[in-house]
């Protein structure tokens, strides 16, 4: 079954025309495999093709005089769209989920990091406090033994 021209124009290839005087205008060559009981048959053919500002193809000329105007039509597959919104969803309330619960266990981690740091606070507190009353018993323990010697020296 030969297919007709709109399905041919997916099997395109393109090669611009060094000396043409047209920017749009583009030469093509058209490799088409049809299928006639099973057997495979390339036909080729030369075509102008004109494109629009934009870049689109706007029109296509082909040797033996047919013109095709391709049409771009956007469908929306709502079924899909619906699907993948769902899917999307579910894939962020799971992420959302993991970083609320990372950031729970965030927060318990600075709790005890805080905890930490006062009780390190507590036993800089305590050391120097301990360091001050061993000095001071030194200093008495001195004072003591330099009034010995003095007394019995």
């Amino acid at each position: 079954m030969k297919r007709n021209l709109n399905e041919q124009l997916e099997d395109f290839i393109y090669k611009y025309d060094i000396n043409s005087s047209y920017a749009d205008e583009v030469t093509v060559y058209e490799q088409v495999e049809s299928y006639l009981d099973d057997q495979t048959e390339t036909d080729q053919m030369d075509a102008n093709v004109v494109l629009s500002d934009d870049g689109q193809i706007s029109k296509i000329t082909f040797a033996d005089g047919t013109v095709v105007t391709p049409e771009v039509v956007t469908e929306m597959d709502q079924d899909a769209y619906d699907q993948a919104m769902v899917e999307y969803e579910y894939k962020k309330d799971v992420y959302d989920k993991e970083m609320n619960d990372a950031n729970a266990r965030v927060k318990i981690i600075q709790a005890q990091d805080q905890k930490l740091e006062v009780r390190l606070k507590q036993l800089d507190t305590e050391q120097k406090a301990l360091s001050t009353e061993i000095d001071a018993v030194k200093s008495v323990r001195d004072k003591s033994i330099e009034g010995s010697f003095k007394t019995f020296g």
